[in-house]
Formats: structure tokens, C-alpha cells, sequence
């Protein structure tokens, strides 16, 4: 009878036309009518006893599964032809063009699955800038400058020098910037000494990871590479110089090079006790392209998260192209040292809203322009993320506060560049000879048109990494791809990957990986007075960042891709057994 006397819909409809509408009988009625509640209870049990069957069965295997499969197994037979520089280059063409279209495929479907990389802070409030601070940094930067006439590192300049950063980064610094909780935590563990540490599994997975990449850095160094050329005993030199008791802030000998490898050889021989040797030099560049690792790790994870990070540190931990040129024991590792942090930092702080990221990545570009000459295109690879991220709709609200993110970098980057930069004011034409002997006619005449040797310059760059790595014999074997065959297929499937991706969610992250590439390679691309030195590995060598980032992307996801096809148990030994052969043999 209650039933019959709820108003039906046509009721309702009738009241709306009166302009009187009849109330909705709120939901919870049914709650009242315990007949309707023990009928619904039964239905979802039965449901449920209908559907759990179904689901313990498997499901049918499909050949769409082996689209990620394939798309890397026609990679790697593509590869291992390419290697070859077969006449039927055309061939293997085709099937990298085949397994780019699959990769992409899995990407667009979703079947390829990623962790999330962090938390996107939406809102933030912005701290100000302390002005009398920032007065202070900027008196100081004014008397570095002043004092740094001499091309020398004295007294005056180094404590004005590191004064006018301190005061700089106060000024810009968001949060505390009291010593004193700092100072009371040292003093207590000081009174009483303790140290407590804890390691999950994914911990003890990343210490072995590094542990395997520092046998690749360090071990045999003493004899691997065995003999110096020219170069090597220049930098001895200047390694003399510094330990005579010569500070110079730019080191004229063999065209003019930047301080830093020169300081770190000379700290080197005192505390290895390793004198004036060829092993001197291999522990500090070697020293460099290990740590390295870890902001490639930070920042791979990023981009895809923390197995993608753990690959990434796997592949290029045991790659020829990184261990070569971080044996060597010239600046070469210096660019990718400090190109990890400053990409690492821009995209944390966009990600976090952060300005004391970008004051972190401002010192990383700083001090890369005082390691090695090719540094000079992080500004450009810093202004690249920015630009990119203004231009996505993350950045909302924040396009301005990123520009000025961008300003205080630059400021840090600054300071930090003001003695070299006197330098360069007072010796132009030995500062800036080195860049322009290959960029200009400082040397010869180019031997052709300018955009033209660019163009040919550029897709010869791109090609290095499956195809041909130049003719500069120094650095590895001539003519030959730069990168492994597995990390070389690895890295075409992850930039079809990323791209794929970076259509279907709009993440500029995923964009500016991809366009920091053209961007690193320009320190080799735009040798355009002997575009027979490019490609060249050691100028480029920031490149590497992006790279095995990307290849990394493919690698990490064939495990997951196994689980969720073959089921957990089968699926994790299949997936984790590939990865393993794969890894063995790009190692060997």
C-alpha cells in the first residue's frame, strides 16, 4: 500500500507543468522495506558466486600481447645489422620502422605502465627575496669581479667569491636559514656519537646496481687506458703549476682551459699520494662520471619513476660511451656531471614549485662552465625547460613566478661565473678562440656553407647513437654506433615510446627530454670549421642524461608488461629473465 501511494513519474511530470513540484522520496526509504534490502542482498550474492568462477579462470592468450615483445626483438635484429653497415642498410630501415610502429601502439593503448614520479604541488605560496642580503651578495660580486684581474685565485678573490654566493643564495634561499638548529644537531651527536641505517629491498637492489657500476668506473684504472697522449701531459702541467703554487682561474696552455679538473687533480695527487701521473688524472674524471650516476638516477625517476631511474643507472653504469670517456682523464666527464643535477633540479622545482631548486640547478650550470668549455650550452638546455613548461598547462598560474625561478638561477650561475668572466673580458681573443676556431674562421675558412654544414652536422649527431660515431679515435672505436646494440634498439622503442606518451597526457617533462637532445649535441653540431670532429663523444657527452633515460623506458617496462600478461609468478620470472640476458649481454 506504501508503494501505491509514492507519486509515479507521470505524477511528477503533471506537478512540474502545475508549477508545483512534488518532492523526490529521499533514497533512503528503501532502507525501510526489509523485503527489497534481503531480496538485493541475495541478488549481489549470487552475483558474486556467478563471477568468481570467471575470474579464476586465465585469460586467452592473445597476439596483441606480443606487440612490446616483438617491437624490441625486430629492434635488436635491426641493430645487429646496422652495426654491420650491411648494402641492404634499407632493409634494416624498415624493420626499425616496423617495431617503432608497434612501440608505439603498446604506448598508445596504454599497455606500457609507469609510476608516478611525485607528488605536483598545485599551490604554493612564494617566499620574498631578503633585499640586504641580496645588497650584500651583489657588493661582493662587485668585488670579485675588481679583484680577479690578475687571472689568479687569491686571497681577496676567493673570500669575496664565495662571500658574494653565501650572501646570494640568503637572499633567494626560500624557508629558514638559521645555523643554529644545524649547529645544536651536530653538537649533540658529537656528544653522543650514533648512527642508525635502514635499507628496504629496493634499497639493497640500488646499492647493488651501483656497486656494479663502480667496478665498471674504477676497476684496472690503473692500466685501462694504459698509455697518454698529449693532451694527458698538458694537463699535467698545469696539474705542476697548481701544486708550485700557481692559482690561475683560466690556464692558457694548449688554447686555454677551464680550472676545475686542474684543481681536482692537484687535491687528487696530495690525498692518493698518486704524483704527477696519467692515474692522477683517470681518479677525478673517473670519480666524476661515477657520481654522475646518481643524478641520473634522480632524475630518470623523474621522468618514469623509480625503475626507470634504476635502469637507467644500470645501462649506462656498464656502457662503453660513458666508462670511456670518464677513463680518460680529461674535462670530458665534467659536462655530464653537472648537466645531471641542473636537468634534475629544473624539473623538480617546476614539478614542487620550488625556488631552491632552481638556485640549485643555477650552481650546477656555474660550476659546469667552469669544468669544460662544451658547458657552455646548459644555459640553453635550462631556458629549453622553462620555455616548454610555460607553454603547458601545468603552468598555470606560475608562467611569470617561473620566469623569475629562472632569473635567480641565473644569478647564482652568475656568481658563481664572475671570475671566469673577468677573464674573459681581459683575454677575449684566448677565452673565446677555442669556440670560435670551430664554430667560426678563427682557425680556416668553413668549408661551405654555414646552414648546410649545420644540417649535415645535425642528422649526422642524431645517427651516432645506432649508426656511426665519428672518426675521433681518442675516444673509442671509429665509425662504430655509440651506443651498444641492446641500448642503441632500447633507445629508438623508448623515444617512439615517449613521444607516444607525451601525445596521449601532454607532460612537458616527456617533451623536454626529447628536445634536450638537439639541444646537448649543439656543443658538437655546431663544429662547423671541421665537421669531421663531429660527432664527438666527449663534447657531447651531456647527451647522455636524455639517452639512457629513454632507453631505460623499454627496459624497465618488459617486466611489468610480462606480470600482467604471463601472470605474477610466470610473468616475473620471464620478465626479469629477458632483462637479465639483455643487460649480460650489453655488459659484455
Amino acid at each position: 500500500n506504501r508503494m501505491q501511494s509514492e507519486p509515479t513519474v507521470l505524477d511528477w511530470f503533471k506537478s512540474v507543468l502545475r508549477l508545483r513540484p512534488i518532492p523526490i522520496p529521499e533514497s533512503t526509504k528503501i532502507a525501510e522495506m526489509p523485503a527489497l534490502l534481503d531480496l538485493q542482498e541475495e541478488i549481489e550474492v549470487q552475483h558474486k558466486a556467478a563471477i568468481k568462477p570467471i575470474e579464476s579462470i586465465a585469460k586467452p592468450f592473445n597476439l596483441m600481447h606480443l606487440r612490446l615483445p616483438a617491437a624490441i626483438l625486430l629492434a635488436l635484429i635491426a641493430q645487429v645489422g646496422l652495426e654491420r653497415h650491411p648494402d641492404n642498410v634499407i632493409v634494416m630501415v624498415m624493420l626499425y620502422i616496423i617495431a617503432a610502429g608497434l612501440a608505439g601502439w603498446v604506448a598508445w593503448t596504454g599497455d606500457l605502465r609507469f609510476e608516478p614520479t611525485g607528488e605536483i604541488v598545485e599551490k604554493r605560496e612564494e617566499a620574498g627575496v631578503r633585499p640586504l642580503y641580496l645588497a650584500f651578495g651583489f657588493i661582493l660580486a662587485l668585488l670579485t669581479f675588481i679583484s680577479a684581474n690578475d687571472d689568479s685565485f687569491d686571497s681577496m678573490v676567493l673570500i669575496s667569491w664565495f662571500g658574494s654566493l653565501l650572501f646570494m643564495l640568503m637572499a633567494f634561499w626560500e624557508g629558514g636559514i638559521s645555523l643554529r638548529p644545524l649547529a645544536e644537531r651536530i653538537g649533540a651527536w658529537f656528544r653522543k656519537p650514533g648512527l642508525q641505517i635502514r635499507i628496504d629491498s629496493w634499497g639493497l637492489l640500488l646499492l647493488g646496481v651501483f656497486a656494479v657500476s663502480a667496478y665498471f668506473r674504477f676497476a684496472y684504472l690503473d692500466t685501462v687506458p694504459i698509455e697518454m697522449w698529449s693532451d694527458q701531459a698538458e694537463k699535467l702541467l698545469d696539474v705542476v703549476d697548481v701544486l708550485n703554487g700557481q692559482y690561475p682561474i683560466y690556464f692558457v696552455r694548449n688554447t686555454g682551459r677551464e680550472a676545475l679538473q686542474f684543481y681536482l687533480a692537484a687535491a687528487t695527487a696530495i690525498l692518493f699520494k698518486t704524483g704527477i701521473s696519467f692515474l692522477t688524472l683517470k681518479i677525478g674524471t673517473a670519480l666524476a662520471g661515477f657520481v654522475t650516476l646518481f643524478y641520473l638516477y634522480l632524475f630518470a625517476r623523474e621522468i618514469g619513476g623509480r625503475k626507470v631511474g634504476l635502469a637507467a643507472v644500470l645501462l649506462a653504469g656498464i656502457a662503453f660511451w660513458p666508462n670511456v670517456i670518464s677513463r680518460a682523464g680529461l674535462r670530458f666527464p665534467l659536462l655530464q656531471l653537472f648537466a645531471a643535477p641542473a636537468m634534475y633540479y629544473l624539473v623538480r622545482g617546476l614539478r614542487r614549485k620550488s625556488r631552491n631548486d632552481f638556485l640549485l640547478c643555477g650552481m650546477a650550470v656555474g660550476l659546469g662552465l667552469n669544468g669544460y668549455s662544451s658547458a657552455r650550452v646548459l644555459p640553453l638546455v635550462v631556458m629549453l625547460g622553462v620555455i616548454i613548461y610555460i607553454f603547458h598547462r601545468e603552468s598555470r598560474s606560475y608562467r611569470w613566478r617561473a620566469i623569475g625561478w629562472l632569473c635567480a638561477a641565473g644569478a647564482i650561475g652568475l656568481v658563481i661565473l664572475i671570475p671566469l668572466l673577468r677573464v674573459a673580458i681581459e683575454m677575449p681573443d684566448l677565452f673565446l678562440f677555442r669556440m670560435m676556431s670551430r664554430v667560426a674562421t678563427a682557425e680556416r675558412d668553413l668549408p661551405g656553407s654555414p646552414l648546410a654544414i649545420f644540417g649535415k652536422n645535425f642528422i649526422d649527431a642524431l645517427l651516432m647513437f645506432n649508426w656511426d660515431d665519428g672518426e675521433i679515435w681518442i675516444i673509442g672505436p671509429i665509425h662504430r654506433p655509440a651506443l651498444d646494440w641492446i641500448t642503441a634498439a632500447l633507445f629508438q622503442i623508448g623515444v617512439v615510446t615517449l613521444l607516444v606518451r607525451y601525445i596521449r597526457r601532454r607532460a612537458w617533462q616527456d617533451l623536454y627530454t626529447l628536445l634536450s637532445i638537439p639541444v646537448l649535441l649543439l656543443a658538437s653540431t655546431l663544429s662547423l670549421a671541421f665537421p669531421a670532429e663531429n660527432p664527438a663523444l666527449n663534447r657531447a657527452s651531456g647527451v647522455i642524461i636524455p639517452v639512457f633515460t629513454i632507453a631505460a623506458i623499454p627496459f624497465a617496462a618488459f617486466p611489468d608488461w610480462a606480470r600482467r600478461t604471463l601472470g605474477k609468478r610466470k610473468g616475473c620470472i620471464a620478465g626479469l629473465g629477458v632483462v637479465a640476458v639483455l643487460f649480460m649481454v650489453a655488459a659484455g
